[in-house]
């Protein structure tokens, strides 16, 4: 009897020995199913970020590049104004009655209209997403004009090109600059252009 009691007693500690083990199994089975699926997640995860900063560095590179199309398009639109409206006063001296009514509508013609800008700020802010706002936080009392200087200063045009695409001389831009230095508190050593760059 006492022999049947013992064998029932190891009968039961193994009875409870194979049920931990297999408890003890499926919880290594569910920690196993959730770090592979915690693994699959992270792996998604990274392959949807990797894509997404690809395609949003393609798309901010396309914009940037429609960007200088606009900026050249601009200034050989300005360009051509003012070689007409040159023609056109040379044509004057010559023949002072010979003033065309399109030559006298060539004075009424801006040379860079507000629909052009309002093209150049979309296209500009396509490709500097959100730099406007950042300026306008920054330097909160610049002017349309000043402002328009930074984003052209922004895009790294020369003098003679921001000119062109203002319709002012080179030394009106220059003395637009200083006058923004003066604005935004730059010390002589202080670059202009670093300082709008890093808005």
């Amino acid at each position: 009897m006492e022999l049947q009691l013992q064998a029932k007693h190891e009968e039961y500690l193994a009875e409870k020995s194979k049920a931990a083990l297999a408890k003890s199994q499926q919880l290594s089975e569910r920690r196993l199913w959730w770090i592979g699926v915690m693994g699959l997640l992270i792996v998604l995860g990274a392959v949807y970020l990797y894509t997404y900063r690809k395609v949003t560095k393609n798309d901010l590179e396309q914009h940037r590049d429609n960007l200088r199309q606009l900026s050249n398009l601009l200034i050989q639109k300005n360009a051509q104004l003012i070689d007409l409206n040159d023609q056109i006063t040379a044509h004057e001296e010559k023949d002072e009655d010979a003033l065309s009514p399109f030559a006298e509508n060539i004075f009424d013609v801006r040379i860079l209209t507000d629909a052009d800008w309002v093209e150049f700020k979309q296209s500009f802010e396509k490709a500097y997403p959100h730099y406007i706002q950042q300026l306008r936080k920054k330097f909160p009392g610049l002017s349309d004009g000043e402002e328009r200087l930074c984003l052209l200063i922004k895009l790294t045009l020369s003098t003679r090109e921001i000119a062109s695409i203002l319709g002012i001389s080179k030394d009106s831009v220059k003395k637009s600059r200083q006058r923004l230095r003066k604005k935004l508190h730059l010390e002589t050593h202080q670059d202009l252009f670093q300082t709008i760059d890093s808005i």
